[in-house]
């Protein structure tokens, strides 16, 4: 059995008391009430401040990235949805491009009869989608069109459309001068697949006129997007529009065909977006400034307030001393 002198055992207890790290005796320490409150200061800050970073970090943020769209050969889908205020025997619908390729209206649109103003019962009636009797008096064209990724013109015009080897023409002369009325409603125009809680600045687009001979011109500029997020990657692309409207009248040298004239064009610049968040390690280190950047700073003001107050009632008390 191990015994320990008495001798060894007094080494002991000094070894037990020995304090690398020198402490400040209880009686030497004086408690301010602005030591107090610049702590309870400086910890409410550093509460609000981590909060804030905290919930800062919880939201992601929104890269983007650029470059050269070198993707030529796929298609892109051109959703539409739109209204006229013609019937639809009158009306003829084609795609065309740089590539020379024309997409026949009856190949890849639907074309129903449907009304254009509604009262106000016709609209309880289209929310409710009840039977409603009162005779159509317009068109609606919708469906998905693939199209090359070229410069190209999806246009809606008087008559049927006919293709013959020059091109193609439209019977515009079978129609009614008194029938031909381009008042239209654009409930939707997008490209590619459809991206989440996106409105297309031609969404929900609506323009009237009692003009026969009216040309609606809509310059499309096209940027294929790739948007990549924690839940959904997806090809889409955004656009830009430029409106041009003018009355046809060739007695005045104003020339063109009256109907509506969507005209396209592609950037040759794509664009990524991309979801992104801090690095967890970056967010140790920001709270960790802050934490260290209030207590030191905290600190310091403490120091030089004291300072200030100490020597400003010292010299009260030398002034007060020399008046006596």
């Amino acid at each position: 059995m191990l015994r320990i002198s008495k001798r060894n055992r007094e080494r002991l207890q000094e070894v037990k008391k020995l304090d690398a790290f020198p402490k400040i005796a209880e009686d030497c320490k004086e408690s301010s009430t602005s030591g107090g409150t610049a702590s309870v200061t400086a910890f409410f800050l550093i509460t609000i401040m981590v909060i804030m970073e905290l919930v800062d970090y919880s939201f992601s943020g929104v890269k983007y990235n650029y470059s050269v769209d070198k993707d030529i050969q796929s298609k892109m889908m051109l959703h539409l949805d739109l209204t006229i205020a013609m019937k639809c025997r009158d009306l003829g619908a084609d795609v065309l491009d740089l590539a020379s390729a024309t997409v026949d209206d009856s190949e890849q649109l639907i074309k129903e009869d449907a009304y254009f103003v509604l009262t106000k019962e016709q609209k309880k009636w289209w929310k409710s989608a009840s039977e409603s009797h009162s005779p159509k008096d317009a068109c609606r064209i919708h469906g998905n069109i693939p199209l090359n990724k070229v410069a190209g013109n999806f246009h809606v015009t008087a008559g049927m459309s006919i293709n013959h080897p020059m091109g193609h023409a439209h019977v515009s002369d079978l129609v009614p001068r008194e029938s031909v009325n381009f008042s239209h409603r654009i409930d939707l125009l997008a490209f590619g697949v459809a991206a989440p809680n996106v409105i297309n600045p031609l969404d929900g687009v609506e323009f009237i006129t009692k003009i026969t001979d009216k040309m609606y011109q809509y310059f499309i500029k096209i940027v294929p997007t790739k948007v990549k997020t924690f839940s959904v990657a997806i090809d889409t692309y955004q656009y830009s529009v430029t409106e041009h409207f003018s009355k046809v009248d060739h007695m005045n040298g104003k020339h063109g065909v009256s109907g509506l004239f969507f005209k396209y064009d592609l950037s040759p610049i794509s664009v990524q977006v991309t979801e992104a968040r801090v690095p967890f390690g970056q967010l140790l280190i920001r709270l960790c400034g802050i934490v260290g950047g209030i207590f030191a700073t905290s600190g310091m003001i403490h120091i030089f307030s004291s300072l200030i107050y100490e020597a400003v009632t010292r010299r009260k008390k030398l002034t007060a001393n020399e008046g006596w």
